[in-house]
């Protein structure tokens, strides 16, 4: 199952895709500090014990820096594990009391995202893409857009974004899932940016900048982008803009990529798959669609708030402390789908419990679910103006000092176009 997303935001002068919790969240540690920490060259390494001296090591200095609480009895991690000294010590390490932030942008990377009724929902975290846009933002357009995504000053958000980007280096050495999260900025080479916002970009968002001739070859900028995307997400998103979307008077583009493949625990079996089924729409037509089932145990619940049943299907890891989940929505005889979406978009706490596993028993279900693939690109200028994020999109009023200086701002930088683009590909493997 693959779900992919593409974010492009345009100056001028986040659909549902992958869900992904992530249990005890206090062991988490970057691998990068594991793989310093432990070489078998290091003098914290005690080869003939199979031991590691944690204190004064790159890792006690990360959990000093961050704030961390350390619950060692002994200042050494000691392992019967063959490969000790790789990064399988990790299992070994106990690292308390993340911080808060932490646990909230977790539970809700990337932004998930209606294109229509949105009914007032804000946001539960960053959508990668305009937070970089809001680190360059200033004044009454800063304030707009950090409201709209609940964070609170420039250093919030750049510390929650670098911590969702440390999220993702953490499965960089899963085997099992393949998630790619990719950002970067097309400048007009002509444009200078400031360097504080070079600096900003690049540290907390791991974004490279590449600098473009918007005003001389617009369209070979336009084929430089639609590769860089399709390279990144495997080629399942291409052509994600067309040539209508820039101009010579484009500034800046900001994309961000994620890219998501995991397989089933439980996969499903092939030849079991209907390839003739009945799907009855919600306006009461049925139309016929390819339908995968198994008979087996999954995290099964139910929300009489929504009147629904959910069941969670996981996706295998080769990594304890971050679980992928596709979490399956049946609304119960009578309730109609647009109703329950109606309920989620204006009452945010109810996705939240949807998506959580604290309510949810095993159950061995009889489960059905269709065989599709589906793409849908949305603009969503509209959605964030309607959350009040207004002057952004106004050339009169925007104000992005914060990425270029006034002197080279004359004519009003702006945000023209926020595109969103959705890959997800659900089938028995």
């Amino acid at each position: 199952m693959t779900p992919t997303t593409s974010s492009q935001v345009q100056s001028n002068a986040a659909s549902n895709t992958l869900r992904r919790s992530a249990r005890n969240i206090g062991k988490m540690v970057d691998y990068r500090l594991l793989t310093s920490m432990t070489d078998e060259n290091n003098e914290n390494v005690d080869i003939e014990n199979k031991s590691i001296n944690v204190k004064n090591s790159a890792l006690h200095q990360h959990a000093i820096e961050h704030q961390h609480k350390i619950n060692w009895d002994e200042w050494k991690i000691i392992t019967t594990d063959p490969n000790w000294y790789r990064l399988r010590v990790r299992e070994s390490l106990h690292i308390l009391e993340k911080q808060p932030e932490l646990n909230k942008t977790v539970s809700s990377v990337p932004l998930i995202i209606y294109p229509e009724g949105l009914g007032g929902q804000k946001p539960k975290s960053i959508a990668l893409a305009m937070a970089m846009c809001a680190a360059g933002a200033r004044n009454e357009t800063l304030n707009q857009m950090l409201h709209v995504f609940d964070i609170t000053s420039i250093e919030h958000l750049a510390k929650t974004a670098e911590n969702v980007m440390h999220i993702f280096s953490l499965v960089d050495h899963d085997t099992q899932v393949k998630l790619k999260l990719a950002n970067r900025l097309y400048g007009q080479k002509t444009y200078k940016l400031q360097e504080n916002y070079l600096s900003l970009v690049q540290t907390s968002f791991k974004a490279d900048i590449k600098l473009e001739d918007f005003e001389n070859n617009s369209a070979h900028v336009v084929q430089t982008i639609n590769a860089w995307v399709e390279k990144q997400t495997n080629k399942l998103i291409r052509n994600l803009l067309s040539t209508n979307d820039v101009s010579r008077d484009t500034r800046l583009i900001i994309v961000n990529c994620i890219y998501f493949k995991g397989t089933w625990v439980e996969q499903f079996k092939e030849h079991l798959t209907n390839e003739n089924a009945d799907f009855h729409e919600a306006d009461g037509k049925i139309s016929k669609i390819k339908l995968m089932h198994q008979k087996e145990k999954f995290n099964y619940a139910e929300n009489e708030d929504l009147n629904v049943q959910i069941a969670h299907l996981s996706y295998k890891s080769d990594i304890s402390d971050v679980q992928f989940v596709f979490t399956v929505i049946l609304p119960k005889q009578g309730i109609s789908l647009d109703e329950v979406e109606r309920k989620l978009t204006s009452q945010p706490n109810l996705m939240q419990q949807v998506l959580s596993d604290e309510n949810t028993t095993i159950k061995e279900l009889l489960l059905y679910i269709p065989k599709f693939k589906m793409e849908a690109k949305f603009e969503l200028n509209d959605v964030l103006v309607q959350l009040g994020m207004t002057n952004a999109f106004d050339g009169n009023k925007a104000d992005f000092t914060g990425m270029v200086s006034e002197q080279d701002d004359k004519n009003g930088l702006y945000i023209s176009k926020v595109i969103h683009k959705a890959f997800i590909d659900v089938n028995e493997l």
